[in-house]
């Protein structure tokens, strides 16, 4: 079995990987919540890539450390990986260092203006300038195979608070191939794509290796009439990227 980025399974039962997959997107949370998370997941996967947008986030290989050993204390049968939260202070060494320690399977950005987005976020527009504070830290990770993972979604633009079903298609139109020219050997992960101009651009670009994305399974499931479900707002059904019409749920499939 490969798992993304070619994460390390040795900490893995071989028995294990001929029954469970490898969870390349899981909310771990904080508090009590995370011993359900564990459990839920422990019998279904063989290992799991953690999300930084935690309260606090997880900036540091440090605080990426002690958020796992609470889960491999839970769960010690899965492989348990993080992600750091990428902002304007993400230090090049941190995540040069916790990678070769194995403990993240790369760098998470959340667009300026998500509800997860902290106060030093990073805008798109970063992406695709290569005298960007972050430039550094994207020269690193390029040389060093180290994968960046994509909330692929403007939430502003040029003073513009763009309409949340339009936010994903403007990125990939406009920030993710310009940003692939400007750093052509940086590995990318588009995260919980949910979009047909997602699909489309993955079906004719992807690779192996430096272009991947994943797709999350309510955005298989619902279209956005689930939202209103017999008439009523159904908060449940709410997420981020939002659920979109039923062409997009049928490019996905």
């Amino acid at each position: 079995m490969a798992a993304p980025f070619g994460i390390a399974l040795d900490r893995v039962e071989p028995k294990t990987l001929e029954t469970a997959f490898f969870e390349t997107h899981a909310h771990g949370r904080n508090g009590p919540i995370s011993t359900v998370v564990a459990s839920h997941i422990a019998p279904r996967c063989c290992g799991v890539i953690l999300e930084p947008n935690t309260k606090p986030l997880l900036l540091t290989g440090t605080s990426v450390a002690s958020y796992l050993a609470i889960f491999t204390a839970l769960q010690p049968s899965v492989r348990w990986v993080g992600t750091i939260y990428l902002t304007l202070d993400t230090d090049p060494n941190e995540v040069r260092n916790a990678w070769e320690q194995g403990r993240i399977a790369g760098v998470k950005w959340y667009p300026p203006g998500h509800q997860q987005a902290g106060d030093r976020g990073v805008t798109p527009e970063m992406f695709i300038d290569p005298t960007s504070p972050i430039a550094p830290l994207l020269l690193m990770m390029s040389n060093e195979g180290i994968p960046l993972m994509l909330h692929g979604e403007v939430k502003y633009w040029n003073g513009v608070d763009i309409d949340p079903y339009d936010q994903e298609a403007l990125f990939v139109r406009l920030i993710l191939p310009r940003m692939r020219e400007v750093w052509p050997s940086l590995r990318i992960s588009l995260e919980h794509i949910s979009t047909k101009e997602a699909v489309a651009y993955m079906e004719k670009y992807g690779h192996p290796y430096l272009l991947v994305c994943t797709v999350t399974a309510h955005h298989l499931a619902l279209d956005r009439r689930m939202l209103y479900l017999h008439g009523f707002l159904r908060p449940d059904h709410h997420c981020l990227p939002v659920i979109k019409a039923m062409e997009h749920l049928l490019a996905l499939h």
